[in-house]
């Protein structure tokens, strides 16, 4: 790696906002639950694809991935994967490795909790790492939203929350575009509760809450 490369991957994360929790804004999560993933279990639906945009440290492709696994999506008789993308290596790396602070009990629902996440004993403290079956289904990727995207894949779900906003509104509507064709059939696309799909409603069916489904 050159020394040019070295200062511009260093200067993209420093700059980049990393905040983050496990299931963040937990109505999207609720509406998987509840919503979407009984309507592919009646679809007998077996192939499933979601994208987490701005993955950041792993809190919510985590999330996702424990929320299918609750519901059986993870086991052999699925095919589901997880892509998760950030722009900033240092968080993608943290996410990979999949250790957290034990403070995020309080954020993980307990029938969760007892499934698939693991108490471990770190240098200083104890830590929750990640069972490995939630990170063989996600692949994190470094990607900048507003360059070319190397997939060419649909997507059954797309989590682009609290990504937005860092753009101007031009750049927003061009993205909720890009989601839009990059969406399956009745694809579900959920974004931050500060962001909003603008000129693009009319090609989506608003459920609230900032979920949308594709028409």
């Amino acid at each position: 790696m050159n020394c040019n490369l070295d200062e511009r991957i260093s200067f993209i994360n420093a700059l980049t906002t990393n905040k983050t929790q496990f299931f963040r804004e937990k109505h999207h999560f609720e509406y998987l639950s509840n919503k979407i993933i009984p309507e592919w279990q009646q679809k007998k639906k077996r192939r499933i694809r979601i994208w987490s945009v701005g993955c950041s440290t792993g809190e919510e492709p985590y999330s996702i991935a424990s929320t299918l696994a609750y519901h059986g999506l993870l086991s052999r008789a699925y095919d589901c994967k997880i892509l998760a993308t950030d722009l900033n290596t240092h968080v993608l790396d943290v996410a990979k490795h999949g250790y957290y602070s034990v403070d995020a009990i309080n954020l993980i629902p307990r029938s969760y909790l007892n499934q698939w996440f693991i108490f471990c004993c770190g240098d200083e403290q104890e830590i929750l790492k990640v069972n490995f079956l939630l990170q063989k289904h996600i692949t994190f990727k470094l990607l900048n939203i507003i360059e070319t995207w190397p997939h060419k894949g649909y997507f059954d779900v797309i989590f682009c929350r609290n990504v937005m906003i860092y753009f101007e509104k031009n750049i927003q509507q061009l993205l909720i575009s890009r989601f839009w064709q990059r969406l399956g059939k009745d694809g579900i696309l959920f974004i931050g509760h500060a962001e909003s799909i603008g000129d693009m409603g009319s090609r989506f069916e608003n459920l609230g809450q900032t979920m949308f489904r594709k028409d």
